[in-house]
């Protein structure tokens, strides 16, 4: 004979469920407590209940309503947008600003490099300066005697222009000679 057992509400299948549904954190305790469905089910069921619950717990505990909840990741995306933008700008003007450094700083290395002599440049110098210690020449002359000694013509103009002579006195030294 079926002796009937009063199994108490709580227990119940649908009772389960609508804890399940509206209350997730004690339908799922009472779906282990119940021992209702394999434990395969009960599993599966789980995992998926936990997930809904911090849904459920974060609404319930959030502190706002969902339209509020909406309006401030909405106002949060404004103005992260706003602030990657102003980012962005504030980025792109350092950068223009860096290039224009080192561009700057580049001309500068070039025209630095530009107005150093070169080697044979000092040493037509030095050898310049040594002739005009010994005897007077004109500018053209002096040009020619380093030309003679082997300089090239640019070596021995910059040395000419650069010795620091007075033409006029070295033309009066040759004509006292």
């Amino acid at each position: 004979m079926e002796e009937n057992v009063k199994v108490p509400f709580w227990q119940k299948t649908w009772f389960i469920v609508l804890a399940c549904i509206f209350v997730p954190p004690a339908g799922l305790a009472l779906l282990w407590v119940a021992k209702k469905g394999g434990q395969t089910l009960r599993i599966v069921l789980t995992v998926i209940l936990v997930f809904y619950s911090f849904g459920w717990l974060s609404a319930l505990f959030g502190g706002g309503s969902s339209t509020s909840t909406e309006q401030s990741v909405a106002e949060t995306e404004v103005t992260s947008t706003n602030e990657t933008n102003e980012q962005s700008a504030a980025d792109k003007a350092a950068e223009e600003q860096a290039a224009a450094e080192q561009a700057a700083a580049e001309q500068a290395a070039a025209e630095a490099a530009a107005n150093q002599p070169t080697m044979g440049e000092k040493n037509a110098l030095r050898k310049a300066d040594d002739y005009l210690a010994f005897t007077a020449f004109s500018y053209s002359g002096l040009i020619g005697q380093l030309e003679y000694e082997g300089y090239s013509t640019e070596e021995a103009t910059y040395a000419v222009d650069n010795c620091g002579a007075d033409w006029n006195e070295q033309a009066a030294k040759k004509a006292q000679q």
